[in-house]
């Protein structure tokens, strides 16, 4: 018997059944991708789309509570920083009242002591004069004495 061939495709058919495979194609690999997106979302390969899309919901809830957080950390640690130059500012300024009022005293105290030091040399200058008129007033009485 004879064998039966097959006629050849025409061009249009040819066409319809190339589009027909790369269809296919294409709706299997968005079916793996759907397969993957559904293990990550929820572990589940036979996930369901609004299994999904809920999770994916989820998800932004936490990525937005997640924003949310670090605003008001940021916005935390720049009140600290605010909070922290205030102090420094604060002891800079009441260390450098001490430090004035230190000086301050430091120069009244030397004022004193230069007071001090210029009456002792006057009442010293005045002591040595003393002594030499008494070492005078001796030296004449000792000559009046002899004579």
């Amino acid at each position: 018997l004879r064998k039966l061939q097959r006629p050849s495709p025409c061009p249009e058919c040819s066409e319809l059944a190339s589009k027909l495979s790369a269809q296919a194609e294409i709706i299997s690999h968005n079916r793996e991708e759907r397969r993957c997106l559904a293990k990550l979302c929820t572990d589940d390969e036979d996930g369901s789309d609004t299994d999904i899309v809920k999770h994916i919901e989820k998800m932004k809830r936490e990525a937005s509570a997640a924003r949310k957080k670090v605003e008001e950390l940021e916005e935390e640690r720049v009140k600290m920083a605010e909070s922290v130059g205030r102090q420094l500012t604060d002891r800079d300024a009441t260390h450098a009242e001490r430090v004035k009022h230190v000086e301050a005293v430091s120069v009244e105290k030397e004022k004193q002591l230069l007071q001090s030091s210029n009456l002792l040399r006057q009442q010293l200058a005045a002591a040595k004069k003393e002594g030499q008129q008494m070492q005078k007033q001796l030296a004449q009485l000792e000559s009046s004495n002899k004579l």
